[in-house]
């Protein structure tokens, strides 16, 4: 009778530390899980007053698709900047006159091209890192790297704007050269007048022309193997 109290008393004391076990894991993790979200809402809220650039995604949408606009349309290239506007990243007020013509460029790329082409290539923008990646130094010897830039049809204005950023914001010495691959693009002012201003750039500007459209991952793969 004894034993049999003894075996079990050790089966009660066994049961127990698996039952505090099994108990301070889902308290566990549930503290994690909550601390987690809790960082996470933390950061979050850090960043919602904090000032932003907008990202803007847009994409070709070709001939057929923009109504009544002809070919020399599509072609004429508009970059007319004017100065101040846009600068340190200000929103660019488009009067009511220009609001139709406004319309009729927004359809061939689906964004404000209109407002695109009346700021500088080199436009001023505010920094909007945080202090602590302010104050971040980096190793002084890194090696070079090549920049690759898939366009199509693209705007002369956005695309020469996202070269002119690569060229102020990155330091020079790493920039082994900055390749553009056209993903066979049409428009006439991305042909000659584009290969004769990038030879101008302060640094190496290359331009890879493909015959037919790849896609942007199979253009910035081939883009790679030439880099």
């Amino acid at each position: 009778m004894f034993r049999l109290r003894v075996k079990i008393f050790y089966i009660y004391i066994l049961i127990s530390f698996a039952l505090s076990v099994y108990l301070f894991y889902l308290i566990s993790k549930y503290s994690v899980e909550k601390f987690i979200n809790y960082q996470r809402n933390v950061r979050s809220s850090k960043f919602q007053d904090r000032p932003r650039i907008p990202q803007i995604v847009g994409h070709y949408v070709g001939v057929g698709s923009v109504g009544n606009v002809s070919k020399n349309f599509l072609n004429t290239n508009n970059f007319a900047p004017v100065p101040g506007v846009g600068e340190n990243g200000d929103p660019v007020v488009v009067q009511a006159k220009d609001l139709l013509q406004m319309q009729q460029l927004f359809q061939i790329n689906r964004y404000n091209l209109l407002a695109s082409d009346r700021i500088a290539l080199n436009r001023t923008l505010p920094d909007v890192r945080k202090p602590k990646c302010v104050s971040k130094e980096y190793p002084t010897k890194l090696p070079t790297t090549s920049i690759i830039i898939v366009f199509h049809n693209e705007a002369w204005s956005v695309l020469l704007r996202t070269v002119w950023s690569v060229i102020i914001r990155s330091p020079k010495h790493l920039i082994k050269e900055i390749l553009l691959v056209d993903d066979a693009s049409d428009r006439r002012f991305l042909k000659n007048d584009l290969e004769n201003y990038v030879q101008k750039l302060p640094l190496v500007v290359s331009i890879l022309r493909l015959n037919k459209r790849e896609g942007l991952v199979a253009a910035r793969l081939m883009g790679a193997r030439v880099a």
